[in-house]
């Protein structure tokens, strides 16, 4: 199996002792935020741009905590091949999820065909460049998309078409169907560190339409130096799931926050107590002054 370090240092939790915390009531003057709603439309995570709709309502009720323990990185190990495609034929349509893990794994292709793959998303353009294949845990060949990767690369509900282009082998080809997520999720997109000016994005899934995506951003600013306990900074404006159950929370760091380690948590914080878990994310800002 390959395991592959996650570089973004999603989820592990330290048994630390507890420090006395800092008052972060002056952190709100220090820190903004920006959210937008991206209603999926063939544009990746990472450009979510458009505004949010105005929410005209009483202020949300929040279920976080005040505070949660500082996070550390952590591997994941990509999937097995439970089923096998043939090299030169059309696959059958594969039906997913959206961001949930791809694998695409063949067998038949020759030592010299040198493989490449390509993907086309609904409308006839080119969503993934060619991509070389790894070799499979049981022999053949893989393509693998994680999670993150995967709703990226198939950025909205629909039909994909993909092809395998190799040296002595012809006629690779087959189809993906990606469907709306059907189980309440968040996927986090950002390039760490981040400076000021670049973004974090959350993008929450399997929700209902037109229901409330809540946010908060935790950190702890003394003067980069680790500590067990990052506290609540502020909550971020919520916006709403589009038809498809999905928002997109983005928060851009500002040119006066100090260098630290932040989290951002995407509601429902399922955890109960101070261990952070799936619906938040860890990163380092690394500050310009």
């Amino acid at each position: 199996m390959l395991f592959r370090l996650n570089g973004r240092k999603a989820i592990a939790f330290a048994a630390v002792p507890i420090f006395a915390a800092p008052n972060f009531a002056d952190a709100e003057s220090r820190m903004s935020a920006e959210t937008s709603l991206n209603v999926v439309a063939g544009r990746p995570v990472k450009a979510a741009s458009v505004p949010s709709p105005a929410i005209k309502s009483d202020k949300p009720k929040r279920h976080r905590p005040s505070w949660i323990w500082n996070l550390f990185g952590f591997g994941y190990v990509q999937g097995d091949c439970s089923s096998w495609l043939r090299a030169g034929e059309v696959a059958p349509p594969m039906t997913v999820r959206r961001y949930e893990e791809i694998s695409l794994c063949f067998k038949g292709f020759t030592s010299t065909d040198k493989p490449r793959l390509q993907v086309f998303g609904p409308g006839g353009e080119r969503v993934q460049r060619p991509m070389k294949a790894t070799m499979a845990v049981d022999g053949g060949l893989q393509w693998f998309w994680y999670s993150e990767d995967a709703g990226e690369v198939f950025r909205r509900p629909g039909v994909y078409r993909f092809t395998v282009t190799a040296a002595h082998t012809v006629g690779t080809s087959g189809s993906i169907v990606v469907k709306p997520a059907t189980e309440s999720g968040v996927y986090f997109s950002f390039d760490d560190p981040i400076r000021p000016g670049e973004a974090v994005t959350g993008t929450a899934v399997g929700r209902k339409p037109g229901s409330l995506v809540l946010a908060s951003l935790y950190g702890d600013e003394r003067d980069g130096k680790p500590h067990p306990k990052l506290r609540l900074l502020k909550d971020l404006e919520p916006v709403k799931a589009d038809s498809n159950g999905e928002g997109v929370i983005r928060w851009v760091a500002t040119k006066d926050l100090k260098s630290g380690t932040y989290v951002m948590l995407v509601e429902p914080f399922v955890s109960g107590g101070h261990e952070c878990d799936l619906s938040c994310t860890v990163f380092e800002v690394k500050s310009r002054n």
